[in-house]
C-alpha cells in the first residue's frame, strides 16, 4: 500500500565563497508543492523546480528573512529555476530510494538511491534520526555532479560553493 506524504518541510542551504563573499549571503531556500510516496521500503520524492523559493539569508547560521529585498529574492529564484536548474526543460527533481537498515536499538535511519536533476541520475543518500515529532533527514549534494557549475557573479569574485545541504522534516512519520 502506497502512503503519500506532503506535510513537512524541505529546506535547502547554499553557501557563498570568493573574494567578495563578505558582501554575499548564504541562503536558505524552502521547497513547496513537493510530495513523497512510500511503498513498502521504496521512497519516491517529487520536487517541483518552480516550488523552490528564497526564504532568506543566513547570518551566523540564523535565518534573516529581511536581509534580501523582494527584487533580490525574485532575481535569485529566476536564476535558480530558469538558468541553473533549467526548470522549463526539467520541471521536476525526483528521488527514488530505499530505507537503509538501522539497528533496532537506535534512532538512526538512512536512504540510498538515485536523484534525477536536469535529466541526469546520480547516486543519492541521506542520513537522519527518528525524533519524537517524526523523521528528520539531511543530505549533502554537489551540484557539479549533475552538470551545474557553481554560480558566479562579479567575474567570480562572488560565487557559491559546490555544495547544497538538504533538510527534510516529516512530522509524525515513522518508517516501517
Amino acid at each position: 500500500m502506497t502512503r503519500r506524504l506532503d506535510q513537512g518541510e524541505i529546506s535547502l542551504l547554499t553557501f557563498k565563497e570568493g573574494l567578495l563573499s563578505r558582501v554575499a549571503h548564504d541562503l536558505r531556500l524552502k521547497v513547496g508543492g513537493w510530495r513523497v510516496e512510500i511503498d513498502e521500503d521504496e521512497v519516491q520524492a517529487f520536487i517541483p523546480v518552480d516550488g523552490i523559493r528564497v526564504e532568506g539569508a543566513l547570518k551566523g547560521g540564523v535565518l534573516d528573512a529581511s536581509a534580501l529585498s523582494a527584487r533580490d529574492r525574485a532575481t535569485i529564484e529566476t536564476t535558480l529555476q530558469q538558468e541553473l536548474l533549467q526548470g522549463a526543460r526539467f520541471p521536476e527533481i525526483r528521488v527514488v530510494a530505499r530505507w537503509s537498515r538501522r539497528a533496532p536499538d537506535r534512532d538512526d535511519v538512512g536512504l540510498s538511491g538515485t536523484l534525477s536533476l536536469r535529466g541526469q541520475e546520480r547516486p543519492f543518500s541521506a542520513t537522519g534520526r527518528l525524533r519524537s515529532g517524526g523523521l528528520e533527514l539531511t543530505a549533502m549534494l554537489r551540484p557539479s555532479l549533475w552538470g551545474i557549475a557553481p554560480y558566479k557573479a562579479l567575474l567570480g569574485a562572488i560565487k557559491l560553493q559546490d555544495r547544497v545541504e538538504v533538510h527534510l522534516r516529516l512530522p509524525g512519520f515513522l518508517p516501517a
